[in-house]
């Protein structure tokens, strides 16, 4: 049974996310022109809620005094990480308000920078009922450049954010399906999410891959993750996340295999999961060589492979929305993976950065959602 109850309470509220932990310190004035960007958004019915995570940098009084009862201010008595503090403040905010109709999740280093990109991304929400999660253009720090328009995923989990790197008018003016919306900013039609998964994000993810995760299994119940072709604001980059590299070596390798083996087919894991471990044993070698960070991820990909997979998440019948190359150039495109400047040159995905999926490509795949590429 859910633990939440998505059929009491809700209208046509958005609740808007936006969790801090150590903002103050780690981003100075960025905090605060994240909040503000906010409570400007053009949308009547918006509650926006800042989760702090346990902070002890004095981020909580400083947002208590500028902001006041604009924001509803929810304190955690110890960082939780991503997915728990999202979703332990989510949770406090549904029982205090009710089930609002939509989630938006939004990170402390992201500003909103077109107020009206809440209102588009509502209207093609509302207007089908398959599609629960959805993102607008997020912009690298300078504004000038995108750093996702949608994200693709491809068998061996390798990711591709898609319009990285291109202008805006580079971009094609067109909505396209996507393996998952990136967490920079995100909005979630909230009711279907709780009513199969009974939360938001799984908590013992900790950090990274959480997105992922709740993409790939609302994928596998046919509830699709949408971009809208419209720039939301610009993502600055996550100082937290860089305080805490060792953890992020660890959880992002840990992770990876934990989500793989929880919301993909048996087919799937048959015929790929084992590609990817051969591939992980054969670079144990290699990370002898680079010190605790090396150490660090043989370990995240050992507990990934051999912990228990993630509780109470239930598969449905389809595959979610992956990119299906043929074997020899997921292969390829693993083996350029260790440089990044190697796989954009060389790797097969560099090849797809504008690739837009539309129902028509979708319906051209015998097995719903691989797309062939």
């Amino acid at each position: 049974m859910s633990r939440y109850n998505p059929g009491v309470g809700m209208d046509s509220r958005v609740a808007l996310i936006i969790l801090n932990y150590n903002g103050l310190k780690n981003l100075g004035d960025i905090l605060v022109q994240s909040i503000e960007s906010a409570l400007r958004i053009d949308y009547k019915d918006l509650d926006v809620i800042v989760v702090d995570n346990g902070s002890t940098d004095n981020s909580v009084e400083e947002i208590e005094d500028r902001f006041g009862s604009d924001v509803t201010l929810i304190k955690l008595e110890k960082n939780y990480g991503y997915a728990g503090g999202n979703e332990i403040g989510l949770r406090r905010y549904l029982n205090y308000k009710g089930v609002p109709k939509y989630v938006v999740i939004m990170n402390n280093d992201f500003i909103v920078k077109n107020e009206q990109f809440l209102r588009s991304i509502v209207k093609y929400l509302d207007a089908r009922k398959d599609i629960a999660i959805a993102q607008g253009i997020t912009l690298d720090a300078d504004g000038k450049r995108i750093e996702s328009a949608g994200v693709f995923q491809d068998v061996m989990l390798q990711q591709m954010k898609r319009c990285s790197g291109l202008k805006p008018s580079e971009c094609p003016e067109k909505l396209s399906y996507a393996t998952f919306a990136l967490g920079a900013l995100m909005v979630v039609k909230i009711k279907p999410v709780l009513e199969i998964r009974g939360c938001l994000f799984k908590r013992e993810l900790f950090i990274l891959w959480e997105e992922t995760e709740l993409a790939l299994n609302m994928w596998s119940h046919g509830f699709k993750t949408i971009a809208v072709p419209e720039i939301s604001g610009i993502h600055m980059g996550s100082a937290t996340t860089k305080k805490v590299m060792p953890l992020a070596w660890y959880a992002g390798k840990r992770n990876r295999y934990l989500v793989y083996r929880k919301t993909l087919s048996p087919y799937l894991r048959s015929r790929y999961l084992y590609l990817l471990i051969a591939f992980e044993i054969a670079n144990f070698y290699l990370r002898i060589f680079q010190g605790d960070r090396g150490r660090i991820a043989s370990r995240g990909v050992v507990d990934g492979i051999m912990a228990r997979e993630l509780t109470r998440v239930k598969r449905g019948t389809y595959e979610p929305l992956l990119l299906a190359p043929k074997v020899w150039q997921a292969i390829h495109n693993l083996t350029l993976s260790a440089s990044k400047n190697l796989a954009m040159k060389y790797g097969y995905l560099s090849r797809l950065v504008t690739l837009t999926v539309d129902d028509e490509k979708l319906r051209s795949s015998p097995t719903p959602f691989l797309v062939k590429v």
